[in-house]
């Protein structure tokens, strides 16, 4: 009899299936899996038995490989961990639930089941619920200020909105897209909980010259930095050919507003004096706009420098050619004495600069005197 490629099945564990055909028949059974036949030997009575119990076993190999089934899923690491689960405990739960065969793959990120076609498909939904959760909902966050309420600090909001719904949350920051994933009642609350923060978040734009947001945003950040720390705001700025718009959102209108004002201040280049501090401004007037990179240095170094060394804080406006330095009073005035050393040599050659200019004009003034003279005569 041709048993295909259905040695194993008619041979069972140890020969434990063969065995049994042959004590059950009295016929002798041997395979030749080079040919893929067995040979079956005996009384015409026992070869009878014998096929009457090998046939079966043959047709039940087939039907299951033609009701054979592999699929495929590339959903990424992220998620084929999720099917792993801790110490492969959700994938093990799978596999012994449905008898489906699963391959999980983290390096390439995909997932093979394979099986009998219904173990397949049962297995395919467990899968997808582990991945992606029971139910799924996806939503379009306003604003990057609005997403960093729904963040929290350090990401204590977020956690706590998983903890207590128990869905799963996943932000894509780029496109600001909102995936909540889970079981039904876990989605619904995590749904209500999200648009909650959302409801309560207060915002005001606030229109800024391109000249002008260098200034909001200070050195490294700084300024921008100590505004939300501050106030508990969120503060995003988004340039234009023209201008830039500045968005502040935070959960009060208090905050709101306290923001707002700082925000203004730094616009106008009014710096923060804390308590006990002095604010100084030095207005190099119309002088050459060499003093502004002299003073700030290749990259801001000299800046850094300077604010390291006397402990201050320094602003430097490369449009108005001023110097705003803020901290205590003895540091603030060696703050000043520096930076004016610095500009003193540029300042030295504009002013002889100028001196020959001014000599210029007066021996061309000359010259002009000489040729009416000359005309004249």
């Amino acid at each position: 009899i041709n048993i295909g490629e259905n040695y194993g099945a008619l041979i069972g564990k140890a020969g434990s299936v063969i065995k049994k055909i042959g004590e059950d028949s009295g016929a002798k059974l041997d395979v030749n899996k080079a040919h893929c036949v067995v040979i079956i030997t005996g009384t015409d009575e026992q070869i009878d038995l014998a096929v009457a119990e090998v046939r079966p076993i043959l047709e039940r190999e087939e039907a299951l490989k033609a009701n054979f089934k592999t699929i495929t899923l590339a959903p990424g690491s992220d998620k084929v961990k999720a099917v792993i689960g801790s110490k492969g405990v959700t994938i093990k739960g799978i596999q012994q639930e449905t008898s489906a065969k699963i391959d999980a793959n983290v390096d390439e990120g995909n997932v093979t089941i394979s099986g009998q076609s219904e173990q397949v498909d049962k297995a395919l939904v467990l899968v997808n619920n582990a991945m992606y959760g029971e139910d799924q909902f996806q939503m379009i966050i306003p604003s990057k200020g609005a997403l960093s309420f729904i963040l929290g600090t350090d990401f204590q909001t977020i956690r706590r909105l998983q903890d207590e719904t128990g869905a799963k949350l996943d932000i894509d920051k780029t496109k600001l897209n909102l995936a909540i994933s889970g079981s039904k009642d876990g989605v619904i609350k995590a749904k209500i909980a999200v648009n909650d923060i959302l409801l309560s978040l207060k915002t005001v734009t606030i229109v800024i010259e391109s000249g002008k947001v260098g200034a909001v945003y200070g050195k490294g950040g700084s300024v921008i930095k100590s505004i939300q720390g501050s106030t508990g705001t969120n503060i995003d700025i988004e340039r234009s050919l023209d201008n830039a718009v500045c968005t502040i959102v935070g959960a009060t209108s208090e905050s709101i507003q306290s923001a707002s004002i700082l925000v203004e201040k730094a616009i106008r280049g009014e710096t923060e004096v804390k308590a006990g501090e002095v604010k100084e401004s030095i207005d190099f007037g119309s002088s050459t706009a060499a003093i502004i990179p002299a003073i700030i240095g290749k990259k801001g170094q000299t800046v850094r420098e300077l604010e390291g060394a006397h402990g201050v804080r320094i602003e430097v406006g490369k449009e108005t050619l001023t110097c705003n330095i803020v901290g205590k009073k003895d540091a603030v005035n060696k703050a000043r004495a520096a930076i004016e050393k610095i500009a003193k040599p540029i300042l030295e050659k504009e002013k002889q600069m100028a001196a020959v200019l001014e000599k210029g004009k007066e021996t061309a003034h000359l010259w002009q005197e000489l040729e009416e003279e000359a005309t004249g005569w």
